[in-house]
């Protein structure tokens, strides 16, 4: 397939999922004394509040944007498209990529040397089944840094957010981190031919999006639509959906600004059909300072939105739901939504709290994604935090890289004797280097990636 039928062939697909301009209906806000309908309710049942107030005009073109929308309307009784069929999840992805962390500036200046690195310099891709090396990628210039990367389900596509760093010397001015913050990221896309051929090309986007918003993506598992999610921290919350094919986008954001931020993980974010997506609530303080600090108490549950991206607006459909840790433990963290879209895992234990002495523990916790009720645990660990042994000690990380269709199998890193070892769990049992993960070298590339790399996709 040429670059060109494979472009017109994305385009076709996000087509068929939108609608005429002529069917779009006015958008409409919540009244003032509502709650955004993703937020999570703690005290009363669930009731979708009713949308009464028409946006004015000025508003309404503000928000659409060369070609986005802020919320889609399908014609009276079309109800939802079909969507082409998601992937099987019974084969691992085909390649994966991961950061790699290099200098942006190095230099002896008078007998001292200075320098500053960043955790995503440059990535490498691999095929999962041999370990091979099929491309080096760099941000495109004068970008000098990936800070967020994401892959479909069959790890063919990829799409990359750059950063620029502004700084070349060292003790730079404070305008210069502010421009670090500032400027506008830059998205890439990687496509993968079966020979295992690398196309690099430019994704232009409709949205605009800078590292202070803290922005988290995940590409749909079809590798046709991205979720961007940014803002909060004291800003309105944010997330759009964006079909590759034809640029246009679809967002959802609360009506005032929101202390979390918004986050979205790269693996484990959408259903296998493309259609729910994950929001998860991350409580941090976004400006470190002596009365943030004061004020800030670490959060004692994980708020998850599951959004249907495909429902007909303006009903918005989403659903909420409060993940509560075992008792004694932290809140789940990076929550994982299983393909068939049934379950919610995330790490939980005593992790967060550092304990002066004695063992970290941990595990993953299974939340159903209907009510959020804790279901299971598995896979508990042990971690002695002063074993000094070479090779050993370090910090636990517990990572679940791919899921089966319905979770029953997961491919994860794992905290095993003090080392964090790369197996399949199925039910209870962990099972290092087993089927259906590669061998010999290509099992420890990937384990290697896993361990070391800040950011993996596959």
């Amino acid at each position: 397939m040429t670059v060109l039928e494979d472009r017109l062939r994305s385009e076709l697909r996000a087509e068929s999922e939108l609608i005429t301009p002529e069917s779009i209906a006015p958008l409409r806000l919540p009244g003032e004394t509502e709650r955004m309908p993703f937020l999570a309710r703690r005290k009363v049942p669930r009731q979708w509040p009713p949308w009464v107030i028409p946006l004015a005009a000025a508003a309404a073109a503000a928000a659409v944007i060369a070609g986005t929308f802020a919320a889609a309307h399908m014609l009276p009784g079309s109800g939802p498209k079909p969507r082409p069929a998601g992937p099987k999840y019974t084969a691992l992805p085909a390649n994966y990529a991961y950061t790699v962390q290099g200098d942006i500036y190095n230099y002896v200046s008078h007998g001292t040397q200075y320098g500053a690195s960043v955790t995503g310099r440059y990535l490498k891709v691999r095929a999962t089944g041999t370990g091979k090396l099929l491309a080096t990628v760099f941000p495109p210039k004068p970008y000098n840094s990936f800070s967020t990367i994401t892959a479909d389900a069959t790890g063919t596509v990829f799409v990359l957010a750059a950063a620029h760093d502004w700084q070349r010397y060292a003790n730079a001015l404070p305008r210069v981190f502010r421009r670090n913050q500032t400027t506008p990221l830059r998205f890439v896309e990687l496509r993968i031919g079966s020979a295992g051929q690398v196309r690099q090309s430019s994704l232009s986007l409709p949205i605009t999006v800078t590292p202070e918003q803290q922005p988290s993506i995940a590409l749909s598992p079809q590798g046709t639509r991205l979720a961007v999610a940014y803002g909060g921290g004291g800003a309105p919350a944010q997330v759009a959906v964006v079909s590759l094919g034809s640029g246009q986008a679809r967002r959802w954001i609360t009506p005032r600004g929101v202390s979390w931020t918004p986050q979205l993980n790269n693996r484990g974010a959408w259903t296998a059909d493309g259609r729910i997506l994950a929001l998860q609530e991350w409580d941090t303080i976004r400006n470190p300072s002596r009365q943030a600090e004061l004020h800030w108490h670490p959060p004692t549950t994980t708020e998850v939105s599951l959004i249907d991206t495909l429902a007909p607006a303006p009903t918005l459909a989403v659903h909420s739901l409060v993940l509560r840790p075992p008792a004694g433990e932290s809140p789940p963290a990076d929550v994982f939504l299983t393909p068939d879209g049934a379950k919610l895992i995330g790490d939980t234990g005593n992790l967060d709290f550092a304990p002066a002495r004695g063992p970290w523990t941990g595990e993953l916790s299974v939340y159903s994604a209907r009510t959020g009720a804790l279901l299971q645990q598995l896979a508990r660990w042990k971690w002695n935090s002063t074993d000094h042994r070479p090779g050993h000690g370090g910090t636990p990380r517990e990572l679940i890289a791919w899921s089966s269709y319905s979770g029953s199998q997961l491919v994860l890193l794992h905290p095993a004797g003090e080392l964090n070892v790369l197996g399949v769990l199925a039910g209870h049992r962990f099972s290092p280097a087993s089927a259906p993960l590669p061998l010999a070298s290509a099992y420890q590339e990937l384990e290697y990636a896993l361990r070391t790399a800040s950011q993996v996709a596959w």
